[in-house]
């Protein structure tokens, strides 16, 4: 039997070689039985992760990636700030999954404004992550500049819940409005409102410089059905305020308005479980009197009240993204088409007929 070798190489580590020579078998063969790829007999591939044991042999990743052209990693770019960078964990793990399955890691990586004025930073941040791409979480107030140094460098790039023109996953919020409005709609619903926060134009319709895209199309989808239906869309926009007492009074004065819908469809979940409490705080009596429904993230807790809700495919989004930069990687001078999710309706205990239907 042969004795224990430490290596053979240079470097004093030991190499793929040295566990060919002790396992009897050729280099190409310990090759195969750690990259998963080609055929090594189940006899084969024992005794070769047996020497390799032994030996304490760990694959060398850079001679590798130097081999085949390929690091084995993609970079999840970030912005350092957070409300432009918002990731939902099942999404995440979407990701992970399905790079796992193709031997793949993932990095994170975050950028400053400031860093995206130099027109390097993208390639520079994959030289020093030692990444064959980027999946980009960038999904309100994206910067030209990053758009502009991605196409500039032909870099791998799928965008995660941004709606742009080409390379990105996202769910379709229009078709996630229009589904809600239908739902209340089809309970016999005619005073339908869709209310959210932000800072509202002249038309009193939050536009897309000021908020995600999911406002706009969300609204878009709900009036589209309205539209539909021979109603007249409303629209509803507190705008935003950090003083609780504020808050307070504003759905108060909303609650108490004589032309009351008899139903809201509601932007989030926070606001919708605010307008619910409000309401029952009035004597409004929810859903009997009014009809509450919201969007909100997969599996995300519904609290004390379970609601009526549109629910994103997180998970989905995550495993389509990560499927489209394996692609890009694979060819990355392709155009990739945008890829818009279908969302799910959740029944919960929020929404009714409106009494005069019951």
């Amino acid at each position: 039997m042969a004795s224990p070798i430490s290596s053979t190489s240079n470097t004093g580590r030991v190499s793929s070689l040295d566990v060919a020579k002790q396992a009897g078998v050729g280099q190409m063969t310990v090759s195969r039985v750690f990259s998963g790829k080609g055929y090594v007999s189940q006899k084969t591939r024992e005794k070769v992760l047996e020497v390799a044991r032994k030996l304490n042999y760990r694959p060398n990743l850079a001679a590798a990636a130097m081999n085949s052209g390929r690091f084995g990693c993609v970079t999840l770019l970030c912005s350092t700030n957070a409300t432009r960078s918002l990731l939902p964990q099942n999404t995440l793990m979407g990701l992970d999954g399905v790079l796992n399955e193709q031997d793949m890691h993932m990095v994170f990586s975050q950028l400053a404004d400031d860093d995206l004025a130099n027109p390097h930073q993208i390639p520079k941040a994959l030289r020093v992550s030692m990444s064959d791409g980027l999946l980009i979480n960038y999904n309100a107030h994206i910067p030209e500049s990053l758009i502009h140094q991605i196409h500039q460098h032909h870099i791998p790039a799928v965008w995660i819940n941004a709606k742009l023109a080409e390379s990105c996953v996202y769910p379709d919020e229009e078709q996630a409005g229009y589904m809600a409005a239908k739902h209340l709609l089809d309970m016999g619903h005619r005073l339908i409102a869709f209310l959210c926060s932000g800072w509202p134009d002249a038309e009193g319709i939050v536009r897309p410089t000021l908020e995600h895209f999911s406002v706009v199309d969300r609204q878009a989808g709900y009036a589209r059905a309205m539209t539909q239906a021979d109603l007249k869309p409303r629209h509803i926009v507190v705008q935003t305020q950090r003083d609780s007492d504020l808050h307070v009074r504003t759905l108060t004065e909303l609650l108490g308005q004589p032309d009351l819908p008899t139903a809201m469809l509601v932007n989030s979940q926070a606001m919708a479980g605010s307008l619910c409490l409000h309401a029952m705080q009035l004597g409004i009596k929810v859903p009997s009197q009014l009809s509450v429904m919201c969007f909100e993230k997969e599996f995300q807790p519904s609290g004390s009240i379970a609601m009526d809700a549109i629910t994103t495919p997180d998970t989905v989004i995550g495993q389509l993204a990560g499927r489209m930069i394996l692609d890009r990687i694979q060819n990355p001078n392709a155009a990739v088409d945008p890829c818009a999710v279908s969302c799910s309706l959740k029944a919960g205990h929020t929404c009714v007929p409106p009494s005069s239907s019951i």
